[in-house]
């Protein structure tokens, strides 16, 4: 019996025995990995300092085009950096590997993303002015070139709440590889605050003036400019709302 179980037990352990390579293998492949990644980071990182060394020769015909270009990698690089700043946290601490992916990442954010951060206020101060040129534009306007302006500026909208939410993970990110973030943290929770009393203001008045046209609405018969009044406030405040619940979450993300 004895001589039965040392059989059965040198088999399992012949048979597990290839796990631990395969480990091994697994480990090596998620280092490189990572390395592949950072080094697409650093291409990344170049390209879009090509394009916004570009945009600012650009014709101003084209200038709209590349801003939207310009956005979309930004939130790309971002994002590339984010992720990578958390498969880098998760390797085992003390491994000459971590430190050295961390000091690769460090220098990544210290320099040429951190240089970066005038560019994208910058950027931000941009879209708030578009879209307060574009909704004093909206009084003069009607039918096809009013809709063109209103989507216009639910694009531009959209696009503050993603550099928004952006900045503030990538705030976390710089956080967790101990880079300084006060300035980066102070500006953004400053812009993101008072767009989130600009909305929570707007949503106060634009539900007290529907009120008020449901109050009128009940008081006459069936009016196309009422109900086409109504209808648009009432699009602008379910959008506010939710515009607001984004603006929620950055302003948790930043811990105000």
């Amino acid at each position: 019996m004895k001589i039965l179980l040392k059989t059965i037990f040198v088999a399992l352990l012949l048979w597990s025995s290839p796990l631990f390579p395969q480990s091994q293998s697994i480990e090596n492949d998620e280092l490189s990995d990572i390395q592949a990644s950072m080094t697409t980071l650093e291409s990344d990182v170049a390209a879009l300092q090509l394009l916004l060394d570009g945009i600012e020769s650009a014709a101003e015909s084209d200038r709209t085009q590349l801003l939207y270009r310009q956005d979309e990698r930004i939130f790309t690089l971002l994002a590339e950096y984010d992720t990578l700043a958390g498969r880098v946290d998760a390797l085992p601490e003390g491994s000459a590997e971590k430190e050295a992916l961390t000091e690769q990442l460090t220098e990544i954010g210290r320099g040429s993303i951190s240089e970066m951060d005038s560019a994208l206020f910058g950027r931000i101060d941009d879209i708030q002015q578009q879209i307060a040129e574009s909704n004093a534009r909206i009084t003069e306007q009607s039918g096809a070139t009013l809709m063109t302006t209103r989507a216009y500026v639910q694009s531009l909208e959209s696009i503050r709440i993603r550099y928004f939410e952006a900045l503030a993970s990538h705030v976390k990110s710089r956080d967790r590889l101990g880079l300084s973030t006060e300035l980066l943290r102070e500006k953004l929770s400053s812009k993101v605050y008072i767009y989130a009393e600009s909305l929570a203001g707007r949503i106060e008045f634009t539900g007290a003036a529907r009120n008020k046209l449901q109050d009128h609405q009940s008081q006459v018969s069936d009016n196309p400019d009422i109900n086409s009044a109504l209808k648009a406030l009432t699009a602008r405040h379910e959008s506010d709302l939710q515009r607001l619940a984004a603006i929620i979450e950055v302003l948790e993300t930043l811990g105000i």
